[in-house]
């Protein structure tokens, strides 16, 4: 790197949940500090002018709002698993999910760009679904949510337990 030009820094994942949002959310109120983790009003002022954390930030919460349900994180497991489905098939899989619910949860991933919704010029309409590229990346995540829990199963059943039982 040449005497003068931005460096931003690395930053440790493990210390923060969610650093990058935490480093916008940072850059957007003005409280950056000039540390390893944060940077310094100069970095941030290095970034390309199409680095709009603030839209960045708004956006990142946004999505973990719309996919932090149940509902949502079971469609793209479902989707992950089958391939494409008709709404049917994914309402009478999923179970308990009620036609609203999944009629808006199937909206908000599409609008998002996690599933695609193929309309069929049959009669009666036949809808599919599946999941894109990103959402597919995005049922990684969800797999190893799932592993994790398989993992700490035993874990969490004590600590509620134990919690439960507290006075």
């Amino acid at each position: 790197m040449h005497e003068g030009a931005a460096r931003v820094p690395s930053i440790d994942p493990g210390k923060r949940p969610c650093p990058a949002i935490h480093r916008r959310s940072l850059a957007v109120t003005g409280e950056l500090m000039e540390s390893e983790q944060v940077g310094t009003r100069d970095e941030i002022a290095a970034l390309p002018p199409e680095s709009d954390l603030a839209r960045a930030d708004s956006l990142a919460r946004e999505i973990f709002s719309d996919i932090a349900n149940k509902w949502a994180l079971l469609i793209i497991e479902f989707l992950g698993m089958r391939g494409t489905m008709r709404f049917s098939e994914l309402r009478d899989d999923i179970g308990g999910i009620s036609h609203k619910m999944l009629t808006q949860n199937l909206r908000t991933l599409e609008r998002n760009g996690l599933i695609t919704r193929t309309v069929h010029p049959t009669i009666p309409p036949r809808v599919d679904y599946a999941l894109t590229d990103a959402g597919d990346a995005l049922r990684t995540v969800v797999d190893g949510m799932c592993d994790w829990t398989q993992r700490f199963i035993s874990h969490i059943e004590a600590s509620r337990s134990g919690y439960d039982g507290r006075p």
